[in-house]
């Protein structure tokens, strides 16, 4: 499209200036239950948002109509949105000035060039081979794929664009063992179709649920525990607020007045990292069109500051870090430093105490504001160093912030899929009998 059609019409009613981003996504979805294909759908969607600054007042307008016809009506949406907006906060359109990281591997045109056949053949054949395992009940295998391509162009002279893609197959597995249903998936994330390990993924997810057969409560108290990836992960995206600036310039922010003060263990250190390796969130910009980086948020314990976008960034006299996502910010794919030691190496250290694989219920149990938790718990008893009893029936309840100061050790590997690793804490409460 001719874009300079749009700035002209800006430009003629009195828009100071305007931007655009044009987001393509293009979705297929395969989904198998047991021997039969339950769903395939294939979508695709282009929208744009467009934004611009008129009498000193940002205006906005979204379709789904990306034509040069609707130039016109796209400028005047802007303008109209613009005359209803009463706060007095500086708005900025970015000039794109920036050097923007070339991010490699980020889109893989043979996955696209895969035929539809192979990927439904790999959704078929994982479901069926959890279905031969014994004790299950039912199985399933669901495969996502997404190829998206981002424009932004203004007139202050940005252009950018990105293109990427990637798929996610989970395998799922349902047993019935001993009058008891446990089910578990797992999952693989990547843009290569060749990489898959689809034994690797039917094991753990029928491993897993088949473990899971008879669990039962355990006794109220102060436990040791690992927290899984998985669970790790949860407890990051539940309070990953808390590090955004927007929400420290409402008085939301647990950790406002903090900044260069120890809030957790000096063994743990949080990363943002836009440009990790095979992530579904790599990214070279963020929704300002500013440039984004790899930074640590906590560094040994330390929390080193807020992320900005360019609307908090003025407020406080500073530059963007790059952290726009939309119209808010925050930290855009983030997780604990690697430490040393593996996993199953960290269980092996705990004498009595738990290794949570999943926490449940975060929509209702966990609170950002205070950073409180309490949350259904899914694992297993560790009684010197070994996975015993697995437990069910159980709540897990502590502050976020507490449960940073006692971790006692990361895991070295980052999981596939939730870009997470492992955590070891020396207590954390359970509730169960």
């Amino acid at each position: 499209m001719d874009y300079s059609k749009l700035f002209k019409i800006a430009k003629e009613k009195g828009v100071e200036d305007i931007q655009i981003s044009i987001n393509t996504t293009k979705k297929t979805e395969i989904r198998y239950a047991k021997t039969e294909l339950e769903a395939y759908t294939v979508s695709s969607i282009k929208e744009a948002s467009i934004k611009g600054i008129y009498n000193g007042k940002m205006g906005k307008y979204h379709t789904e109509v990306v034509d040069e016809k609707e130039f016109e009506q796209m400028v005047d949406k802007v303008i109209e949105t613009a005359k209803y907006i009463s706060d007095e906060d500086k708005v900025f359109i970015y000039d794109g000035k920036d050097n923007y990281q070339k991010i490699d591997n980020i889109y893989n045109k043979a996955l696209e060039e895969t035929p539809s056949t192979e990927k439904i053949n790999m959704c078929k054949h994982i479901a069926g081979e959890i279905l031969k395992k014994e004790h299950v009940v039912h199985s399933m295998a669901v495969y996502i794929e997404e190829e998206r391509i981002n424009e932004m162009v203004n007139s202050k002279g940005l252009n950018l664009k990105s293109q990427s893609n990637g798929f996610i197959i989970y395998a799922i597995a349902y047993v019935f063992k001993d009058n008891d249903t446990r089910n578990n998936a797992a999952g693989y994330f990547s843009n290569d179709f060749s990489s898959i390990n689809p034994d690797k993924i039917i094991d753990e997810a029928y491993s897993d649920a088949l473990k899971s057969i008879g669990a039962k409560t355990i006794k109220s108290g102060e436990y040791e525990a690992v927290l899984s990836e998985d669970a790790a992960g949860t407890l990051l995206a539940c309070f990953k607020g808390i590090f955004s600036s927007e929400m420290n310039q409402k008085n939301m922010s647990i950790l406002k007045d903090k900044v260069g003060e120890k809030i957790a263990s000096d063994c743990l250190t949080i990363v943002d990292d836009p440009f990790l390796d095979n992530s579904m969130n790599r990214r070279s910009f963020d929704s300002d069109g500013v440039a984004t980086s790899k930074k640590e948020i906590v560094e040994n314990g330390v929390f080193k500051g807020f992320v900005y976008n360019l609307k908090t960034a003025y407020k406080e006299n500073k530059k963007s870090t790059g952290n726009a996502i939309g119209s808010t910010c925050g930290l855009i794919n983030p997780y604990y430093k690697p430490g040393l030691r593996t996993k199953d190496e960290m269980i092996s250290s705990v004498k009595h105490g738990v290794y949570i694989t999943a926490l449940n219920g975060a929509h209702a149990g966990a609170n950002q504001i205070s950073c409180n938790f309490s949350l259904q718990v899914e694992g297993f008893l560790i009684e010197d160093g070994k996975l015993t009893q697995p437990i069910a029936v159980v709540t897990a309840a502590d502050n976020y912030l507490s449960l940073l100061s006692k971790v006692v050790e990361v895991s070295s590997e980052i999981k596939n899929v939730t870009d997470c690793t492992a955590l070891r804490v020396s207590s954390i409460s359970i509730s169960g009998e």
